[in-house]
């Protein structure tokens, strides 16, 4: 089966290319972000913390001059999320027992907070749940609510009692509009269908009411970054699958299918959904952060008496050990503490690499799997882990009174239109295999191209051109790759189907490689999917057989061994994803050499040396072919 293919020629496609990458540019950032990328540089990317060193009027200023500067789209005019009232301060919470002891206890701070703070009203709590989907309930009656119903809302406005007496006030306040910005987000997902739709694309004017569409639509597949703002927000309204984020909270168990498709709340199911939203980050005021107990440790390779800085690790240190310190988790049934306890839970799934199908099932899945067997969870808590990552990003900008701001302008949308597609089959992993729901995830990829593509291909072809394919991305590369595929060396084309087909785990296979030794490790090339977006429309030919070469030279350092078997070796090529194809070969040309290093028994990177200049360290290395070859 062959596709019709060809290059660019005009200007007009050479600059669609041109902004197809810086679209790739900004989507590998994201990725990142999500995947985790290392804390400078998210901080980098990300709006700074507001915190004024004068106290809780000069931070509140500071942040209403930062909004203020672009208050208005257009037709659109935005409040100031100011308007949003902080709560009421909780002055001399001391950071330990002993005011000379230099060291914090484990959870002496969460305990003085549950004795200064609110106690959690369940009554306003079942309010809110029950009537998030009466078209009459308001956002304002619902931001008040929750207020009232979550004391750790309030725990952002600690002031702490210093040694002399003094008070100290680390203000978080751009972390409490995240919150609300996250609260706001379930509000918006669960009123689907009512006016949900809007006031996430668009925010609220004056009178917290959702913005009408304020422009037309753009032309269909005009470039991301060549949007304005008010294209950008019609663009998501007009083409997030709504219907699909709505499945996604009935699959949560928040909502329910009644008589007619219709939905209707289920208020246990989504009180408990509030609550993970509310309590989700108060562990980014590092004076929060417990210790872990000598009894606990290790916990998640933290040793007795580590402060644990990772704020989600933190949160789950204290669900699991110390609920009753968190007033509203402890309000809860058991069943909904369950949900909330794995929604919680480091379960390190990379969603890039799964929508992009960089990694093999081991790397992808395998510690999410875990996780779940662990915890004995069901289906729909797998769903509610996904319903709490999506509010929780909806809500990354400190803007909650403009909607959801993260997807609608920072987050290109074909990318969370495949974070979405992707929801309902990772669900399946609290019943299938690894691999098999990854498999699950290309067929529905490939079902997805257009028609002529026809169906899903079969035998030993089939799981490298699915793959290949979805790390493509863009059409035109898609079609690119495709064609190359076809005409590539048998040599390469044998890596590609052996390398590309490898699980990770033991015993399990994809549908048309049963034939394919299993081998150990398998392989995750970082960047893969960077590469073939860059060069795929206009030299996928050379791109996959660097790409195959990377994947040969790896065996070669890492040949097949049965101590491996669930091992997964991560092959970094930064160096090579964004240059263009002749650059790579003109290396040579200058006495320079490409090697793939061997830094340990999990990681290996692609880079560029001096001929004949030993590796530093004397670490393991293969030369890599990165040259011209004749052609046929």
């Amino acid at each position: 089966m062959r596709l019709p293919w060809r290059r660019p020629t005009s200007s007009a496609e050479s600059d669609a290319l041109r902004a197809l990458r810086d679209e790739n540019a900004s989507l590998r950032a994201e990725l990142l972000h999500l995947g985790g990328m290392p804390a400078a540089l998210v901080e980098a990317s990300s709006p700074k913390r507001l915190v004024g060193a004068s106290g809780r009027k000069s931070c509140a200023s500071s942040t209403r001059r930062l909004s203020g500067a672009s208050q208005s789209e257009s037709g659109m005019c935005f409040p100031d999320h100011a308007l949003v009232p902080l709560p009421p301060l909780i002055p001399n919470v001391r950071q330990s027992r002993v005011e000379q002891s230099p060291a914090p206890s484990n959870t002496h701070v969460l305990e003085q907070l549950c004795q200064l703070g609110a106690e959690p009203d369940p009554e306003r709590a079942m309010v809110a749940a029950r009537r998030i989907r009466d078209p009459n309930y308001t956002l304002r009656q619902y931001h008040d609510d929750v207020s009232a119903a979550f004391p750790e809302l309030g725990w952002y406005m600690v002031q702490i009692k210093g040694r002399e007496g003094a008070s100290t006030l680390p203000l978080h306040e751009t972390e409490y509009w995240r919150t609300i910005g996250a609260l706001f987000a379930v509000y918006w997902l669960v009123r689907i269908g009512i006016d949900g739709e809007r006031g996430f694309s668009f925010g609220v004017d004056e009178n917290w009411v959702p913005h009408e569409q304020p422009v037309a639509p753009p032309p269909r597949g005009a470039p991301f970054g060549s949007l304005s703002a008010e294209e950008k927000r019609v663009a998501f309204y007009v083409n997030t699958p709504w219907d699909q984020l709505q499945a996604l909270m009935v699959d949560a168990g928040v909502l329910e299918r009644v008589a007619g498709g219709e939905v209707r709340v289920a208020p246990t199911r989504m009180v408990a959904l509030l609550v993970q939203t509310a309590i989700h980050d108060v562990m980014k005021m590092d004076i929060l952060r417990p210790t872990v107990a000598a009894e606990h440790a290790p916990y998640l390779g933290f040793a007795a008496g580590d402060t644990i800085n990772d704020h989600d690790a933190a949160l789950a240190y204290v669900l699991d050990h110390y609920g009753d310190l968190l007033p509203s988790f402890d309000m809860v049934e058991a069943e909904a503490r369950r949900a909330i306890r794995f929604a919680q839970a480091r379960i390190a799934f990379n969603h890039g690499w799964l929508v992009q199908a960089e990694a093999p099932p081991s790397a992808t899945f395998a510690p999410f799997k875990a996780c779940i067997s662990s915890r004995a969870v069901e289906p729909r808590d797998v769903a509610f882990y996904f319903a709490h990552w999506l509010t929780d990003l909806a809500g990354a900008e400190p803007t909650p009174m403009r909607g959801s701001e993260k997807f609608t302008l920072k987050f290109p949308h074909r990318v969370l239109a495949s974070f979405i597609g992707s929801f309902h089959i990772v669900e399946q992993l609290a019943t299938c295999n690894e691999t098999e729901v990854l498999e699950s995830y290309l067929r529905q990829r490939w079902a997805e191209l257009p028609d002529d593509w026809g169906g899903v291909p079969d035998g030993l072809d089939s799981v490298p051109l699915m793959r290949l394919t979805v790390q493509a991305q863009h059409e035109a590369a898609q079609r690119g790759v495709f064609g190359a595929y076809w005409r590539l060396d048998e040599r390469d084309v044998a890596v590609l189907r052996r390398e590309m087909a490898q699980t990770g785990l033991c015993g399990q296979h994809y549908t048309g490689a049963q034939a394919e030794e299993q081998l150990f490790p398998a392989f995750l090339i970082y960047y893969s999917p960077a590469l073939l977006q860059a060069s795929g429309a206009s030299h996928a030919d050379e791109a996959l057989r660097l790409l195959a070469e990377v994947y040969r030279r790896a065996r070669q350092l890492w040949p097949a061994s049965k101590e491996a078997v669930g091992g997964t070796v991560t092959i970094r090529i930064d160096a090579i994803k964004d240059l263009a194809v002749e650059d790579i070969y003109d290396s040579y040309t200058y006495g320079d050499s490409w090697v793939l290093t061997r830094l340990n028994d999990l990681e290996g990177t692609v880079e560029r040396v001096l001929h004949d200049v030993p590796c530093k360290g004397g670490r393991p290395h293969a030369t890599l072919e990165f040259w011209r070859r004749r052609t046929r």
